[in-house]
């Protein structure tokens, strides 16, 4: 196994554990919701690059470069979320995502 191959499933493995054992320490707040969904986010990012790095073809790594673009979009939202949720903690996440709808529009635009 190659050095980059090993730091990168280091760092799956690692971002996916911290993000379910936040989400277990209390999984009724919010914040500790969108923490696990940020960490969603980045593990689904870290897999398409890990796809990226090891792919054999250069179409097929091409692929997977675009598909780690078009989940990079996501993690400024997922970012997001989780300082509205510390920041409006008095309230649900429907209460502040309704009032911040505007974030969530211009992500799925620059799709």
């Amino acid at each position: 196994m190659r050095f980059p191959f090993i730091s990168f499933s280091i760092a799956l493995f690692l971002d996916l554990v911290l993000g379910l054992v936040v989400y277990w320490a209390n999984h009724k707040r919010v914040a500790n919701q969108h923490f696990l969904t940020l960490s969603l986010t980045l593990a689904a990012w870290l897999i398409c690059i890990g796809q990226a790095m090891t792919a054999s073809r250069l179409g097929e790594a091409e692929f997977w470069i675009r598909q780690a673009s078009a989940t990079g979009v996501f993690i400024p939202t997922s970012f997001n979320l989780l300082r509205l949720a510390i920041v409006y903690r008095t309230k649900t996440w429907w209460q502040y995502n309704y009032s911040h709808g505007a974030s969530f529009a211009v992500q799925f635009c620059a799709l």
